[in-house]
């Protein structure tokens, strides 16, 4: 599904990843994305540094754009056009303030009503631009 979003509501040359998460989601949605998209570079962030590494260490192999660790959520974030989300996280993640304009967010990791990936400004904004973009006259 998220293969499918990204196609369709993405701009065309999004090319910029960060993916926050560094489990079996995550690497099934590096390779989604790769799909979809010409990829320039990769940046992911996990709880821990060093998950962030292995991920990029196993992966990088499979893909011929840089995949690179950052130590944290916002410095993967920053300058995405595309933010991957799959962590178990019952706080937000990534904050309104480092998400550039028009990047697309595919949210996957929270599952439950009382936790989420993302800050209620981002949610607002991103519920707001899409209706917006989608109203039917």
């Amino acid at each position: 599904m998220s293969a499918v979003a990204t196609r369709s509501f993405s701009p065309d040359d999004a090319s910029e990843l960060a993916i926050i998460g560094s489990g079996i989601q995550a690497r099934s949605h590096l390779e989604a994305m790769a799909c979809v998209r010409s990829i320039g570079r990769a940046r992911i962030a996990s709880s821990r540094f060093d998950r962030a590494r292995q991920f990029t260490s196993e992966m990088q192999p499979r893909f011929t754009f840089p995949i690179d660790a950052v130590e944290t959520p916002q410095a993967a974030v920053r300058g995405a056009d595309l933010i991957v989300t799959v962590t178990t996280s019952r706080e937000p993640v990534i904050l309104r303030e480092w998400v550039s304009p028009g990047a697309h967010i595919n949210a996957i990791g929270t599952y439950s009503p009382a936790a989420r990936e993302i800050d209620t400004a981002t949610m607002q904004r991103r519920a707001c631009s899409w209706i917006d973009a989608n109203r039917l006259e």
